[in-house]
């Protein structure tokens, strides 16, 4: 290129973070530096993210002492970017201390520190940041209460997947398959088949295969076998095509006895479909 800007060495390093090559970003920053280029924030923030998604926390670290040096780290969105570094990379504390130096912090910053303590099952440290965000009246999403509840998967959690529950509903997410998915789940693993049901029935029109697989999956938990084949049909009635995961669901209720043919015809169909499902 004849002119040559900041922006386009960006999309170059876009471009490499993209293919997953972090140790040629890491060259060409190198190359940006000296031929007198400036770094931005959209340099930084693209890098960290090929840095978050591959765990290479030594890259993330020497980044993070750049970043310092340049006063970048104060930025909403590379500082948001360092924070999810940190996060995925399952260094929580050094994210908090990343989260606690940035002067302005949206939703996507504590979206991203609640999701790296849920990761890390820190579920008081968790809640508590969900406390904070909504002192501080910044809104919560579908980000926000997925990882949380995640978190929640026995009988003693029963009270928190009720209240936060209650939050969803208050917010309007319950509307979005991605946390009425997780909210059967929660219910499920809480012991409460009664309260995914009604969360799966009323998720009329935001159901995905994920959906009918996670209603699938509590009656397995649940030893509902005969509901398990149920919705295993209904769900080819409405239009959704079973994944691995379904047979695997369906195919593992036929475990008992008395489902032991039914197990055998769908493991012929599972072959006869070209998918790697074993028969228990």
């Amino acid at each position: 290129m004849p002119r040559r800007d900041t922006v386009s060495w960006n999309a170059v390093v876009s471009g490499y973070v993209n293919i997953g090559d972090l140790d040629s970003t890491w060259q060409f920053l190198n190359a940006m530096r000296i031929s007198g280029y400036a770094f931005d924030n959209h340099t930084f923030g693209s890098i960290l993210k090929g840095v978050a998604r591959a765990r290479r926390l030594e890259l993330g670290q020497q980044l993070h002492s750049v970043m310092i040096k340049m006063r970048l780290t104060e930025n909403v969105f590379s500082g948001s970017a360092l924070l999810d570094m940190y996060a995925k990379c399952g260094r929580v504390d050094e994210a908090l201390v990343v989260f606690r130096y940035m002067p302005e912090c949206n939703y996507v910053s504590w979206n991203t520190l609640i999701a790296g303590y849920s990761r890390v099952g820190d579920l008081e440290m968790a809640f508590w940041l969900l406390r904070c965000q909504e002192l501080e009246g910044v809104g919560i999403d579908d980000g926000t209460v997925s990882p949380l509840l995640t978190l929640l998967d026995g009988v003693e959690f029963y009270s928190l997947v009720m209240q936060l529950h209650c939050k969803i509903m208050k917010h309007g997410l319950e509307a979005l398959s991605i946390v009425s998915n997780a909210i059967i789940t929660a219910y499920s693993e809480c012991c409460s088949l009664q309260d995914a049901q009604r969360v799966f029935d009323g998720a009329v029109t935001c159901r995905d295969l994920v959906t009918w697989n996670s209603m699938l999956a509590a009656y397995l938990l649940h030893k509902k076998e005969d509901l398990v084949f149920e919705i295993f049909i209904d769900m080819q009635s409405f239009g959704f095509e079973p994944d691995d995961y379904s047979y695997t669901g369906v195919i593992s209720g036929c475990s008992v006895k008395e489902h032991k043919s039914r197990g055998e015809s769908l493991h012929g169909l599972v072959i006869k479909r070209g998918l790697q499902v074993s028969v228990p």
